[in-house]
């Protein structure tokens, strides 16, 4: 599939629906968690996402993602293996 027949594509799927619905709910909390409420659940509720406007968001996408080096995850410590219950890769094959 070539890049130009992505959106026709997307258009036609199970996605699009339902990411139409609810376009609105996240940027219709920038007037304030009680607004933000009433406005989704009207949306959602209501009108099911059918409304004839598309609110604008304050940021770009990628403006909400941290970069890797401001992020800290800890690493996950597994039990070694007990050979009964849980066993390693290679004896798993």
């Amino acid at each position: 599939m070539e890049v130009k027949e992505y959106e026709s594509t997307v258009k036609r799927s199970w996605v699009y629906s339902e990411l139409q619905t609810v376009r609105n709910v996240q940027p219709s909390f920038r007037w304030g968690l009680w607004a933000g409420m009433i406005y989704s659940g009207f949306s959602l509720l209501v009108t099911r996402g059918k409304e004839p406007w598309t609110l604008s968001w304050s940021k770009r996408d990628y403006e909400y993602t941290l970069p890797k080096s401001d992020v800290r995850v800890k690493e996950i410590e597994y039990p070694k293996p007990d050979g009964v219950l849980s066993f390693d890769i290679l004896e798993n094959l």
